[in-house]
């Protein structure tokens, strides 16, 4: 298993962009769980944002796409609006391990 990141690393709410070696990572944390996404759009097969300030929408609950506003149901990845609408994001499996560690599995 792979690093990702520590859960205090994301504030509740929140998305923030983890890379490492082999890829960048969308990682949003809500009170129902952790979610792992590719930072990959799958529209243009660009990254969502290297920003993690910009990730999600103005309202704060769906991922947004920075290079056509595509928006992305944050539990899902399903896309609901814009050029992929009906397409998902990559989820990733993740494990989280006692001290509160991210690991890709």
């Amino acid at each position: 298993m792979n690093k990702l990141c520590e859960l205090n690393d994301i504030p509740q709410g929140k998305a923030i962009v983890v890379s490492n070696e082999a890829s960048s990572y969308v990682v949003y944390r809500s009170y129902k769980g952790v979610h792992v996404y590719l930072n990959r759009c799958p529209h243009l097969q660009v990254p969502l944002n290297t920003d993690s300030a910009q990730l999600l929408d103005d309202s704060g609950s769906l991922l947004q796409c920075d290079k056509h506003g595509a928006l992305f149901v944050v539990d899902s990845g399903r896309c609901v609006s814009g050029p992929c609408e009906g397409k998902r994001l990559t989820q990733v499996a993740i494990h989280l391990d006692e001290s509160n560690t991210l690991y890709l599995t």
